[in-house]
């Protein structure tokens, strides 16, 4: 019976992370709590469980998704690479500005001034925009395919503005 109910803790746990993710993201954006805090307290609260236990659970969950969203990421592009849409060297400043533009996100993020976030956003976007034309490369090779579910993933609207060389 005790396993039963870790199952279905998990269970319940999981699909609650899943569909509070964008509620809980925009609280913490707005300065009220950390990702997730409300969600946990709730669970553990609902089930009698450590709200420690519940947020290792959590993490755990978020760790595990954002790895398999970095691993279809990498295959997206060597597949691309494969298919010559894109050349190697391409695939690798589209990695290393993924990983500049998620600094710049997390910084972003972290502005307290709607304002300030506007604007820097603005400038994020516009040099985005200058480093794909400098680089030839689609900006939309830029957002991770993000498929499945029923959901379309971002693709290349214009492969031919990205020819390998």
């Amino acid at each position: 019976m005790q396993a039963r109910r870790k199952v279905l803790i998990l269970g319940v746990t999981s699909v609650a992370a899943m569909s509070m993710l964008v509620v809980s993201q925009h609280a913490f954006a707005a300065g009220t709590g950390t990702p997730m805090s409300g969600l946990v307290s709730a669970i553990a609260t609902k089930f009698n469980l450590k709200p420690a236990d519940v947020q290792a659970v959590v993490d755990q969950y978020q760790q595990d998704e954002q790895a398999t969203r970095a691993q279809k990421e990498t295959d997206r592009l060597n597949q691309a690479v494969t298919d010559g849409k894109l050349t190697a060297a391409q695939r690798d400043l589209i990695v290393a500005k993924q990983k500049e533009m998620q600094a710049s996100m997390d910084q972003i993020r972290g502005l307290s001034n709607d304002a300030d976030r506007k604007a820097a956003m603005d400038k994020l976007q516009t040099d985005l925009k200058t480093w794909s034309q400098q680089n030839n490369i689609d900006m939309n090779w830029l957002r991770p395919h993000r498929g499945g579910g029923g959901r379309p993933g971002w693709q290349p609207t214009d492969k031919s503005s990205t020819p390998a060389t």
